[in-house]
């Protein structure tokens, strides 16, 4: 039998195949009628010379599957997986979106701290930043002059909402006014008349930010802005909606913090387990080009992740995607804003410009700062009609028909479709059609900007752009029986 590198791969001789051969060769050095009993002086040395030798047959092994990374373990293996572009995964801290409320421009600094009541698990800010109107999801203003068959202006986004009081004005009708024009134009914000003059601006989506200014009869009150933290603490640390709700040292200016939504929850340094079966997912983790290079790299080193897709326009002019020349442009879920900003830093290429409507400052080696691009998705609301028009006599359509139409088209949109996808109306009747009772059905869709909007239905495919994740939901499915 061979031992030692094989065809068949690394052959290690076992320890009593060891003794047998030093045996052997000891009686034929010395003769066949040599001492070898168990407690002989001969069969000691063989012994020690046979453990010596095990043990560099045990480095042998262990040398030659240190590159496989089905074999290798802790430092082997990390250096197994390097050569395919992976790395292995530090402990990461649990990030959030938190809402800074308190008065306009107040500065919140770098490394303020924010907790959870019910944990007391401390979070810090990643950057400095202000509660500012020019970035804020709630925003008051109180009616400072009332003046008859006046103009009334908010500015929002660099759009101009205008309301006209009438002869006998008051601050109530007022509000009332800008509440109805803002509403009306359907841009995901909310007025609430809290009274005497008093309103209240609050985007439906909490994450949303937008610019909001009025006209100088018009004074700013209290100010909401969203800011990034992450926890002081490094491992799995959920981090539910509406948890960091405590300031963890008074700050002028500052009134109450909040997170609407839950967080990006952190992890535990990767283990060996983790890691190699990580490296044997097939995702081009060592990326054959710089896309997909970049891809692996967010997907595989950013915790939090959930989607990443990366589009390159190496042409002179802005393609069809609205990607700047020279640039390229990631379309990312999930993570943290400056993780991300990081990472793409790390991987950008020279003479390719990162592309995005999200900016974030990075600062070189040389303490240079960089403004870094990328894009979140946006959501565009999806709704689906279905007009049951005959029924399959040969079957018995369920009692809870309706309902269980309207799951199975929400569990296959959120299986099938994904961000920057064409909505193809045809594939929702497979779904449908696995309701038992029906005959026929025709089915339309619409798509609006809002989750509130008004659809209107067709029965033509949607084009969701490479920055559109399709949103669906239960209280968007209609059915008619």
């Amino acid at each position: 039998m061979s031992y030692g590198v094989t065809s068949n791969g690394f052959v290690r001789k076992t320890n009593e195949q060891i003794i047998d051969d030093l045996e052997t060769a000891w009686k034929n050095e010395f003769g066949q009628d040599s001492d070898l009993s168990k407690d002989s002086p001969n069969s000691i040395i063989i012994g020690l010379i046979g453990s010596m030798s095990d043990s560099l047959w045990q480095t042998a092994e262990d040398t030659y599957n240190s590159l496989n990374r089905n074999a290798a373990s802790g430092v082997p293996l990390e250096n197994a997986v390097s050569l395919v572009g992976i790395n292995k995964k530090d402990a990461s801290a649990s990030t959030a979106n938190v809402s800074f409320k308190g008065d306009n421009a107040t500065l919140i600094p770098l490394n303020t701290q924010v907790k959870q009541s019910s944990t007391e698990l401390v979070f810090k800010t990643l950057v400095e930043a202000f509660i500012t109107q020019g970035a804020c999801n709630y925003i008051q203003f109180t009616v400072s002059t009332v003046t008859d068959n006046a103009t009334y202006h908010f500015y929002i986004d660099g759009n101009t909402y205008s309301y006209v009081s009438d002869g006998t004005a008051t601050a109530d009708e007022i509000v009332a006014g800008l509440k109805a024009v803002v509403e009306g134009a359907v841009i995901g914000l909310t007025i609430t008349d809290e009274g005497s003059g008093l309103m209240t601006i609050e985007a439906t989506d909490k994450n949303d930010i937008y610019d909001i200014t009025g006209d100088s009869k018009l004074t700013v009150g209290k100010v909401q802005t969203v800011i990034e933290v992450q926890a002081l603490e490094t491992g799995v640390n959920e981090v539910a909606a509406e948890t960091i709700n405590e300031i963890s040292e008074a700050l002028a200016g500052l009134d109450s913090v909040l997170n609407y939504y839950a967080g990006e929850t952190g992890r535990a340094i990767e283990n060996t387990q983790e890691l190699r079966l990580r490296t044997q997912q097939d995702i081009a983790v060592a990326g054959f080009n710089f896309v997909d290079a970049i891809r692996a790299k967010l997907l595989n080193e950013v915790p939090g992740t959930s989607y990443c897709r990366v589009y390159e326009n190496d042409e002179l002019t802005e393609d069809a995607n609205g990607i700047a020349a020279k640039s390229f442009e990631t379309v990312i879920e999930g993570g943290s804003n400056t993780n991300i900003a990081a990472k793409l830093f790390q991987m950008k290429v020279a003479g390719m410009k990162s592309d995005g409507d999200v900016t974030v400052e990075v600062t070189d080696a040389q303490n240079t700062p960089h403004n870094i691009k990328f894009s979140r998705p946006t959501n565009l609301y999806f709704w689906v009609k279905v007009v049951i028009d005959s029924y399959n006599t040969e079957e018995t359509f369920p009692a809870d028909g309706e309902a269980a139409i309207k799951a199975a088209l929400l569990k296959f949109a959120e299986d099938y479709f994904n961000i920057g996808d064409v909505i193809v109306l045809q594939k929702f009747y497979k779904p449908v059609y696995e309701i038992p009772g029906i005959g026929s059905a025709t089915i339309t869709i619409a798509s609006t900007s809002t989750a509130g909007g008004t659809p209107t239905y067709g029965s033509s495919n949607i084009n969701c752009t490479i920055r559109e994740k399709p949103n669906f939901d239960l209280s968007r499915m209609v059915v008619t029986l």
